[in-house]
């Protein structure tokens, strides 16, 4: 009589629509992989949505700063003859302004797709029972294989967005938290839906309080 195939023992919340993320569950535990493969169509549209944001305060600098200059050299020339605009100015100024926030917008989601096929170059192997964590990491720079103790484990989370980080455009991160207070990130460029049901994932399946 052939054996019965392991059946899921636990139940949790689903990954986003669009994830290429992938996640078993059986009587072992849970396995979450993270394969080598092209950024996703959803994450494209993501990192490009996140530079959005980022481009308001590069136009706001390069606004002001040009801005500043404009009206410092006309003030030059018209000393005397009164301060005023001419009319025509003002629909010039709402160009040069979009202008300044397109090329902005296409400086940082070029960098956050460049980042994206970076990490997206890495494949990424996630196994979580009672007993223990294993990464596996391969990729460009070579394989990393890491065990941890779930007693060793004090938190799983995304990792914090920092000022820095959010000007630099650093991809978000799985982070765990370790008892000796090293810091383990995973999942380079997930975005904050597939990040929190990762987390979720693996403290239940470690034990890991929330």
């Amino acid at each position: 009589m052939p054996m019965p195939m392991p059946m899921p023992i636990l139940a949790y919340d689903s990954l986003p629509e669009g994830s290429d993320l992938s996640c078993e569950v059986t009587t072992e535990g849970v396995r979450i992989t993270a394969a080598n493969i092209e950024p996703s169509a959803r994450s494209i549209r993501l990192a490009r949505r996140a530079a959005a944001f980022r481009a308001i305060p590069d136009t706001l600098f390069g606004v002001t700063g040009t801005t500043f200059v404009v009206m410092f050299l006309y003030e030059s020339v018209n000393r005397g003859r009164g301060f005023s605009l001419p009319a025509v100015i003002f629909p010039i100024i709402a160009v040069f302004v979009a202008a300044v926030y397109l090329l902005a917008w296409k400086g940082r989601s070029d960098a956050a797709i460049d980042l994206l096929h970076q990490a997206r170059s890495e494949s990424t192997v996630l196994f979580a029972d009672s007993n223990e964590l294993r990464i596996e990491i391969d990729g460009p720079r070579g394989s990393i294989h890491k065990q941890f103790n779930a007693s060793s484990i004090v938190a799983i989370s995304r990792a914090p967005i920092t000022f820095s980080h959010w000007w630099s455009a650093k991809l978000p991160t799985l982070r765990i938290v370790l008892k000796d207070a090293r810091l383990i990130d995973v999942l380079p460029g997930r975005d904050e839906a597939e990040l929190q049901v990762v987390a979720a994932i693996l403290r239940h399946a470690l034990a890991v309080p929330e």
